[in-house]
């Protein structure tokens, strides 16, 4: 069930590329990107054994088993980051420093700095420890923080642990079945025998119990057996529907794809193909789960590469960030459809300028494009204006014997 669910996300999560923009403000908008930024060689190469997708899932499927994901980041005689290799969560322990001195990695025994949440990283190899200091990892929680120790993530694997187990027993449980039936293939019942007539003894039971199994056991099945005395013969065994443990695997696949954020069909688990009502629905899950799952997931991890591998180690400063182009996701492009869609009928409709428009797509915006698509026909009318309202007619003034009196000019008008 957790390969599964896993497979989907280390699949997924590494196709968007990652860039680095000239940081803008505003959430929808990438800035401008920065081509050929020394970073992306080393995150598309991170070591001479990896490419940067391995890596990527790596960070995805670490996450979700332990709640953490660590990069070490191996630096030249210069102190240029020059490798990125990933950590195992479970060797790997942050820690709080109070006039420590330890041998950290690349610097030899020194005195590390007080710091009473993180102040160092310990990594246990084979009973070897060895330590680095917090500005050499790269220290991924995605998924939020452990409520036990803020100093690690929150793994959802951790919460349906039971699940996992159960799923497990059902599965040696349905084996075992198979493998051994669990319970004899036929039963040989001596029938109520007259007055004085002995039931037959052991040997005789022996007899036609091995009679039974050398005639139609293994290969032998369907064979004729003739039995001396009066059986019953009686065939033990179970449906397929008895055998069938669906309902146990479906209720551990429901809960770890609902933890893990992964639509059941999407992991091929039963209980979503089940539950399925054909591609449509599925076209939509993937949208939905690429939107609501994997988007968050770029944002929280580029920001953590941002924080604490291209600004400190590329940059100096905030200028610029790092971040996944999910421009180019096709899950995400009915969404840039619609999004287009709107921008276009908002300009078109008077009601945003072109580049407002081009804002919200993330294009490039510039004076020229600060002004609003009017049509031939239409009147523009000052807020000043529109804001007179008319005076209300005067009716006549009626004279004494109920005739209006009117002006001689009224009067001329009424006679022409």
């Amino acid at each position: 069930m957790v390969v599964g669910a896993l497979n989907v996300l280390k699949t997924r999560f590494p196709e968007p590329p990652g860039k680095v923009f000239e940081k803008e403000e505003g959430p929808e908008l990438f800035g401008e990107e920065v081509p050929e930024h020394p970073m992306m060689d080393l995150l598309d190469h991170p070591n001479q054994h990896m490419l940067g997708e391995e890596l990527y899932q790596y960070l995805v499927a670490s996450a979700h088993i332990s709640g953490d994901a660590y990069w070490i980041k191996n630096r030249s005689a210069s102190g240029r980051v020059v490798e990125l290799w990933p950590m195992l969560p479970n060797l790997t322990e942050p820690l709080p420093t109070k006039g420590l001195i330890a041998n950290v990695h690349g610097q030899g025994q020194i005195r590390v700095d007080d710091d009473p949440f993180i102040g160092i990283y310990r990594y246990t190899m084979n009973g070897i420890e060895t330590y680095f200091l917090p500005e050499d990892i790269v220290h991924f929680r995605p998924l939020g923080l452990d409520s036990e120790d803020l100093r690690h993530g929150f793994s959802p694997i951790r919460s349906v642990l039971r699940e996992i187990v159960g799923d497990e027993a059902a599965s040696q449980f349905q084996t075992a079945l198979l493998k051994n039936m669990g319970f004899p293939g036929l039963v040989f019942s001596p029938k109520v025998l007259p007055e004085g007539v002995e039931y037959p003894g052991e040997p005789a039971a022996e007899e036609i119990k091995s009679k039974a199994n050398e005639e139609f056991g293994g290969h032998r099945r369907g064979g004729t057996l003739v039995l001396r005395g009066p059986f019953d013969v009686n065939v033990v065994g179970m449906s397929p529907e008895q055998l069938d443990l669906r309902t146990a695997h479906f209720h551990g696949e429901e809960r770890v794809a609902s933890v893990l954020g992964v639509p059941a069909v999407l992991a091929g688990f039963g209980a979503g193909i089940e539950s399925s009502s054909g591609k449509s629905e599925t076209v939509e899950l993937i949208r939905d789960f690429t939107s609501g799952k994997l988007v968050p997931l770029w944002r929280i991890c580029g920001a953590r590469i941002t924080e604490s591998l291209l600004i400190p180690d590329f940059e100096g400063d905030r200028k610029r960030r790092f971040s996944f182009d999910t421009r180019s996701v096709k899950a995400l492009q009915e969404n840039r459809k619609d999004a287009v869609e709107s921008a276009v009928a908002s300009y078109q409709g008077g009601i945003a300028t072109r580049g407002e428009g081009r804002s919200v797509l993330g294009l490039e915006v510039t004076e020229a494009d600060d002004i609003f698509l009017m049509g031939a026909t239409m009147v523009t009318v000052p807020r000043d204006e529109t804001d007179e309202t008319p005076d209300p007619a005067v009716p006549p003034v009626p004279s004494r014997n109920g005739e209006a009196e009117l002006s001689e000019e009224e009067l001329a008008d009424l006679a022409s």
